[in-house]
């Protein structure tokens, strides 16, 4: 005969070891990029309108870029639309990245672009990086390509404040945005690019670029709702056999 209480705590046990499973998941984001380098500046820059130079980038062992999966590379991008000056660096000094528009009322766009490998950001909801500016209005917008060519606009940012602070310690996160994947293979994600629409002077140091899983209540919810349902099966299989 089977014992309904040992019955019942297998269950339980079953669903409180999906449970941790599931927490163990849930609470991993990916990494984009933290721009944790060692190394001296890396730098992009363009003097001239309409003037667009871009390249590779190293990644050294302190840095994290797409949570370590294999085969990426970063690429640096600056473009000037108006002005003077523009540059794109990631800088070793400070460990962070700067879209850099001094030298005169300068607008342009300085672009990260990861691609080389793919990685699976199905259960990925919000992507989120921390900001430091020393003149507001600037915009932000994350771009990704899936393994079917398809890109789409994932989540954008406008009109960026200013903050206080040169250092990453002293940056400000902004409110993580959620991720809208559209028509994309969220499976299969081969391609990032976090662009930076600069404007008028502006010095803007950037951070942890990351995405966030689906939040841990949420999950919570799923899983407690089935150990209930197994706690109910073993009553029934009681009451049939009392």
């Amino acid at each position: 005969m089977i014992n309904p209480v040992s019955t019942f705590k297998r269950c339980a046990l079953t669903g409180l070891c999906a449970t941790g499973m599931l927490f163990s998941v849930a609470s991993q984001a990916i990494m984009i990029d933290d721009f944790n380098v060692g190394n001296s500046s890396i730098i992009f820059d363009t003097e001239a309108d309409d003037e667009s130079v871009s390249g590779p980038s190293g990644i050294n062992g302190a840095n994290i870029v797409m949570d370590e999966a294999a085969g990426w590379t970063r690429t640096l991008t600056a473009e000037l639309t108006n002005g003077d000056y523009m540059s794109t660096e990631v800088c070793g000094k400070c460990e962070a990245a700067h879209v850099d528009m001094s030298g005169g009322n300068s607008a342009g766009i300085g672009t990260f672009t990861y691609s080389g490998g793919s990685v699976d950001m199905s259960n990925e909801q919000t992507l989120s990086f921390a900001w430091g500016s020393d003149l507001g209005g600037s915009s932000a917008s994350v771009l990704f390509t899936d393994d079917n060519g398809i890109t789409e606009t994932v989540a954008s940012w406008g009109n960026l404040g200013p903050t206080t602070g040169s250092g990453p310690e002293d940056l400000v996160a902004q409110a993580a945005m959620d991720i809208n994947f559209g028509g994309l293979n969220a499976s299969a994600i081969t391609e990032v690019r976090f662009v930076v629409n600069a404007v008028g002077n502006v010095d803007s140091i950037i951070d942890n670029i990351q995405t966030s899983p689906v939040p841990l209540p949420a999950a919570a919810y799923l899983f407690g709702t089935a150990v209930l349902g197994l706690v109910g099966v073993s009553r029934r299989r009681k009451a049939a056999k009392a």
